[in-house]
């Protein structure tokens, strides 16, 4: 005779199985980080209000530096091909002398330029800043083709460098499938235990 499990057995079990699916979960599914997407796009990705020499947006977004080429505002935006969801944004000081400046910075489905005035800053700095020092806020996930940042040099002409704009990483979506198939194989044991517990007490009426 096939007897069935007691309660205390059947509270185990469930408890392991859950324990399984934590592990399962936790092993698949790597820990969240940012990813740059504002470096390597091609070249007509890259705008600005004005540039110095070389010092182009381009140069500024990819690991060098952008110079506005004079006091004042002055802005560069990286269009980056597709929709994302930013939520962090970091950049260089350049500047000379050291002093006053700010920046901001805005994310938008389409193109910014000089529209940053009719848009709310994701990113608000202002305050005494040094050449070299490192900008890098995180803010409200917003989802956005163009990432514009806009700066004021203060005293310096207006430059930075190392121009980043960072978007959340997707989660694998593997996870969902091994989490489905596990629930599945979990009932199939189940519905099978009870089918042969059925059968043997079956059995056991009409023997």
């Amino acid at each position: 005779m096939l007897k069935r499990p007691s309660a205390g057995v059947v509270v185990t079990i469930g408890k392991g199985l859950a324990v399984l699916m934590l592990c399962l979960v936790f092993s698949i599914a790597p820990a969240s980080a940012n990813a740059v997407v504002t470096a390597g796009l091609p070249g007509g990705a890259y705008t600005q209000l004005n540039y110095y020499t070389t010092a182009t947006a381009q140069s500024g977004f990819n690991g060098g530096t952008w110079n506005y080429g004079n006091f004042g505002t002055a802005w560069v935006q990286a269009n980056t091909g597709a929709l994302y969801t930013f939520d962090e944004a970091r950049w260089t000081v350049n500047e000379n002398p050291n002093g006053y400046s700010t920046a901001a910075v805005y994310v938008s489905s389409a193109p910014i330029g000089g529209g940053y005035t009719l848009l709310t800053p994701l990113v608000s700095q202002a305050g005494n800043t040094v050449t070299g020092q490192l900008m890098d806020y995180t803010f409200t996930p917003t989802v956005g083709q163009y990432i514009e940042f806009v700066f004021y040099g203060g005293n310096s002409w207006t430059a930075a460098s190392s121009i980043q704009g960072l978007v959340l990483v997707p989660e694998p979506t593997p996870v969902a499938l091994y989490i489905g198939l596990l629930l599945t194989a979990v009932l199939l044991a189940a519905r099978g235990y009870r089918n042969v517990d059925d059968t043997a007490t079956s059995q056991q009426i009409t023997g």
